[in-house]
């Protein structure tokens, strides 16, 4: 049997530019940790960041990023109360005085906690938390997100025209 590397697989190459765009270029701590996330590799990612909790000062830059991933990996395997502890860690930690935060950030953490309040049922709390993120967000990438949730909600809500505008 001989095997042949090809080089001009498009359709990989593709691939890889995107992953190295999305997890090398701006490489950080929480770089690993999120790779395993989007692995669904949820034991390894939180022990991970467990651990950099653990050995981190507490007012590293990359702290609010800890707690809202922990926060996703608790949303992602169903512990909506948790992952919502976590991302009011984030927040807490963003609004402390003196600690370099974006309004993005912040937007991006509620837009979290939306999503979790959304899987609780809890739809007015996500519909607050999403309007919150959408006025302070300016990135086209994160308010398309956040858009999308509020359709969501308007849909679960049984809203359908409201839904259709924000799809």
């Amino acid at each position: 049997v001989k095997l042949k590397l090809v080089e001009d697989d498009s359709d990989i190459n593709e691939f890889r530019v995107e992953l190295e765009k999305e997890y090398c270029d701006e490489s950080d701590l929480c770089s690993l940790g999120s790779l395993l996330i989007a692995m669904d590799d949820y034991k390894r990612a939180e022990r991970y960041f467990r651990m950099l909790l653990e050995y981190l000062p507490t007012d590293h830059p990359n702290t609010y990023r800890i707690y809202s991933c922990l926060g996703k990996i608790a949303h992602n395997k169903g512990d909506h109360q948790t992952s919502l502890n976590y991302h009011e860690k984030a927040l807490e930690y963003l609004k402390k005085p003196g600690i370099y935060n974006t309004q993005e950030n912040i937007g991006q953490v509620y837009t979290d906690s939306a999503s979790s309040y959304h899987r609780l049922g809890k739809l007015d709390l996500a519909m607050r938390y999403l309007t919150m993120a959408s006025d302070i967000q300016t990135s086209p990438k994160l308010l398309s997100q956040t858009y999308n949730q509020i359709a969501l909600v308007y849909r679960d809500k049984c809203d359908n025209r409201l839904a259709l505008e924000y799809f």
